[in-house]
């Protein structure tokens, strides 16, 4: 019988790469996974104000595999407020109060980890402005009951939330008295900004002086003023006197309004802050009667910092490579500043390096400070890809009717020491037994999670 020569010839098969999730822990494999801890970040909450949104607030982990699944495990939110599967606190809070409570995390990998961190949230009280309506009663006369206006209230709160009342200054004379907040209070949800006015008493009838302050008296009527932010422009807010002959005049007497604050003379605050911090100084009021009355009054003006929201900026690598350069990115800077001006500028980091496994890492921003701002920051994603193996099948030979020999391969494109035990599976061929070419395809021949292959046959 002659013997006949089996060739075994290259062809080029194309195939799509597969890509391989991120390895649970324990897989047996000793391929690389993620870290064995969860970290939560931030370890600590911003105050929320009852009765505003509070600001979405999302909690972040390093460490595992994403998605991660949180839940309130222990203790109790704010009511008004809630947590979402996906880590974000959300509400407006219906009561002030100091809350403490656990949040519990699960991450995706295969054998799922978990974790857990205690925190407190505290609810601010709101501010209610109650000014006093000015009163008047004839001398010898009883007091009037002293009344007021109310603002500020919230979560469909009114004026029956306020208890106790409004006092004046002692004294029966005729003649101009302050009247003071007393002993009113809003609850445990408000804080009261008073604003209060004056009490006159004036002679009885006949006397042709009812409702004319007596001379000497000029008294201001504003004695404090509300905060304002860094940047915005700062709500008009005017001072008032009573007492003396309007027109009136103010001006600073001592101390120093904030930057980009102004006082005009008829008492108006104006202008854009161009530094936060705290604030004192006097103003000084003049009457226009013809021997002029004159006051002073104390204050202190806050200037907030603005609200500034750092994110960590998405960004990604393939198996094996270089960490890319991580970077941030700014929302809520005012009054022309730019990153590169602030104190100390944010840092982004991440868990992930170039021996890390395929899958999704947490990219956290931090480490920013600056007096004219308050930080709050949100975090990226550093997704690892995998890298792609280049195979060739090699050429081979039969001599007809013998069994077919092994199908080899050459693989480049190994990283972080990584070799052929990733494969499993085999090459196979076009099936046939007569004389001629057969092309080898990649039949079961697959790499393990971190690689996709990209395969040339023969």
């Amino acid at each position: 019988m002659h013997k006949k020569t089996l060739l075994l010839t290259a062809m080029l098969i194309a195939s799509c790469p597969l890509l391989f999730g991120q390895p649970g822990n324990g897989n047996g494999n000793g391929d690389k996974g993620p870290s064995a801890t969860l970290v939560f970040s931030p370890a600590t909450m911003p105050d929320g104000r009852y009765g505003s949104s509070y600001k979405n607030l999302t909690l972040d982990v390093s460490g595992g595999k994403a998605p991660y699944s949180f839940s309130l495990s222990g203790g109790a939110l704010p009511p008004g407020m809630s947590l979402s599967a996906n880590g974000v606190f959300s509400g407006a809070p219906q009561a002030a109060g100091s809350y403490s409570f656990t949040v519990s995390v699960t991450d995706h990998s295969k054998n799922p980890l978990s974790g857990s961190q205690k925190y407190s949230l505290v609810i601010d009280p709101a501010v209610a402005q109650v000014t006093a309506n000015a009163a008047t009663k004839t001398a010898g006369a009883p007091d009037p009951v002293f009344t007021y206006a109310v603002g500020g209230l919230l979560n469909g709160d009114n004026s029956g939330i306020l208890k106790g009342n409004l006092s004046r200054t002692p004294g029966e004379s005729v003649g101009i008295y302050p009247i003071s907040k007393g002993n009113l209070s809003a609850g445990g949800n408000y804080t009261i900004a008073y604003t209060g006015n004056f009490f006159t008493i004036v002679q009885g009838s006949g006397s042709g002086t009812e409702g004319n302050p007596p001379p000497g008296n000029l008294v201001f009527s504003t004695t404090s003023v509300p905060d304002g932010q860094y940047g915005s422009s700062y709500g008009n807010s005017t001072l008032k006197v009573s007492g003396g002959s309007s027109p009136y005049s103010f001006s600073v007497a001592a101390g120093d309004l904030p930057p980009g604050i102004s006082l005009s003379t008829g008492g108006v605050f104006s202008g854009v802050p161009k530094t936060a911090g705290s604030y004192s100084f006097t103003v000084s009021v003049t009457d226009h009667s013809k021997t002029p009355l004159s006051a002073s009054q104390n204050y202190t003006l806050i200037i907030d910092p603005a609200a500034l929201t750092v994110s960590a900026n998405n960004t990604g690598m393939t198996y094996g490579g270089t960490v890319p350069s991580l970077t941030v990115s700014y929302n809520g800077l005012v009054n022309g500043d730019k990153a590169s001006g602030l104190t100390t500028p944010a840092i982004a980091t991440t868990t992930a390096t170039s021996s890390s496994a395929t899958g999704a890492y947490s990219i956290l921003a931090s480490g920013a400070a600056d007096p004219n701002y308050s930080f709050t920051y949100k975090p990226g994603t550093l997704t690892i890809s995998p890298a792609t193996l280049n195979v060739s099948a090699n050429a081979v030979t039969k001599v007809f009717g013998a069994p077919d020999p092994s199908l080899t391969y050459t693989a480049n494109g190994f990283a972080n020491g990584d070799g052929t035990n990733l494969f499993t599976g085999n090459l196979s061929r076009s099936p046939g037994e007569n004389v001629g070419k057969y092309s080898i395809s990649r039949g079961s021949l697959s790499a393990v999670d971190n690689y996709s292959i990209g395969f040339t046959g023969n």
